[in-house]
């Protein structure tokens, strides 16, 4: 897991903070198994879009204690 800032996120992605917001609320959001279904498609290497796969490590980071199940199985702990 690499150490990335908030605004060096959405900066590498040139996206806009808005968007990059929107797509973490909408991930945010999500219930544990919805997290997971996206933690496995981003792990099987389907192609999902770079803004959401980030999105998604922020939310994780956010919610990793609510989300251990999901985040263990992200990050093969």
């Amino acid at each position: 897991m690499e150490f990335r800032t908030y605004q060096q996120d959405f900066e590498e992605l040139k996206v806009s903070k808005e968007t990059f917001d929107n797509v973490i609320s909408y991930i945010y959001d999500k219930s544990p198994e919805e997290m997971f279904a996206i933690a496995k498609t981003i792990k099987s290497g389907a192609n999902v879009l770079p803004v959401v796969k980030r999105a998604f490590e922020r939310v994780l980071a956010m919610r990793q204690a609510e989300r251990k199940e999901v985040f263990n199985f992200y990050y093969g702990n």
